[in-house]
């Protein structure tokens, strides 16, 4: 039963993390658009980050808290992901370099 539990811990910080950053990639996408709206496009990618960096938190917290397998299925879900966000970073930086392409681009497109 630990191992269910830490993969569905593990896959909820997938879906978290995911939904977070398309709320803050929305806002930014929108921070100079011409038709840009206040509260759709800044409070609600913001309130809605938040959100699920507030229910990540919750969940690992919980998890720890209840102790026994919940908490040995926290700690694996949380290294699980530390080591594929490792994973993850190396490759985008391999991968990248070995494309020619920068990460972060230093040039703004005005268009």
């Amino acid at each position: 039963m630990r191992n269910l539990t830490a993969v569905t811990l593990f896959s909820n910080v997938g879906t978290f993390i995911i939904y977070g950053m398309t709320n803050l990639i929305s806002m930014i996408a929108f921070m100079k658009h011409p038709s840009q709206n206040k509260i759709s496009h800044v409070l609600v990618p913001i309130l809605g980050f938040i959100a699920n960096i507030g229910m990540l938190v919750a969940v690992f917290y919980l998890g720890i808290l209840g102790g026994g397998d919940t908490k040995i299925a926290a700690m694996e879900a949380i290294l699980a992901t530390a080591v594929w966000t490792v994973v993850g970073i190396l490759y985008l930086a391999k991968n990248s370099r070995a494309l020619g392409r920068k990460i972060i681009s230093s040039h703004s497109s005005a268009r």
